[in-house]
């Protein structure tokens, strides 16, 4: 944040880069508004290594001793209203239920930079409310999405689910490293077998419109559950809306 009188990080945001570390760490540091200096909160700075993450007490190293150093690795962070969550890649290795400080501005800093180590950031993004797709895959392993609409007892998708289908093209074509099971779900009127029978070819429709789009076949698998999986209930309009819905989940 280069404008210490204006900039600002609202209650809820997100913060998201890649990051070259040829050893040690490079550190992200919350600072208040007025003057940019450091919090001191005790959790003001994030340390992201090459095999890990540490942010006040909290530090948690990458699965199967995994080391990302000399090698681009994606960072994000998530902050809601004092809670705070940061992943390399996929993994969540910092989660914080109450952060202790109100963070309005950030840095971004390598101590050990010099000539013959050099620390490379790309691809920064900040932004304000809402959780991404991409947030909530992080956050979630899945993303599940409502807004998919099929013909009424077919596997036909209607046009306006196409706004939605394409940013999951989207964010796969950004991230080649990911692969979902397509999942269908659906209300409970009607059939059981028929509603078994129905989400797995929505489910299945849904993978050939994004092969179509270019996202290669193998990086999808598709599956249906029926009515088995409801996430509310079944006794309203509102209810039957949220349980139709096609899920992508982190294969």
């Amino acid at each position: 944040m280069k404008n210490p009188e204006s900039d600002y990080l609202p209650d809820i945001f997100t913060v998201e880069f890649d990051a070259y570390i040829p050893h040690d760490h490079i550190q992200v540091l919350f600072y208040d508004q007025k003057n940019q200096t450091a919090l001191r909160g005790g959790n003001e700075r994030l340390y992201v290594m090459g095999d890990g993450m540490e942010l006040g007490p909290a530090e948690s190293n990458l699965p199967g001793n995994a080391n990302l150093e000399k090698s681009w690795m994606h960072v994000a962070i998530a902050y809601t209203n004092g809670k705070m969550k940061a992943y390399i890649n996929e993994t969540r290795l910092v989660n914080i239920p109450n952060l202790g400080i109100n963070p309005t501005g950030i840095s971004i800093r390598a101590l050990h930079a010099g000539d013959e180590s050099h620390y490379f950031i790309k691809n920064i993004r900040i932004a304000e409310g809402g959780v991404s797709y991409y947030d909530r895959f992080l956050q979630d392993g899945k993303i599940i999405a409502n807004g998919i609409r099929f013909d009424v007892n077919k596997a036909t998708l209607k046009p306006e689910s196409m706004g939605v289908i394409n940013e999951i093209a989207t964010l796969m074509k950004q991230h080649p490293e990911i692969k979902f099971s397509v999942e269908g779900h659906t209300d409970s009127d009607g059939d059981d077998a028929l509603n078994q029978t129905l989400s797995e070819q929505r489910a299945a429709t849904v993978v050939g419109a994004l092969t179509k789009m270019g996202i290669a076949s193998d990086r999808m698998s598709s599956k249906g559950w029926g009515e088995s999986k409801p996430i509310d209930s079944n006794g309203t309009p509102e209810g039957k809306a949220n349980n139709r819905r096609v899920e992508f989940v982190k294969i």
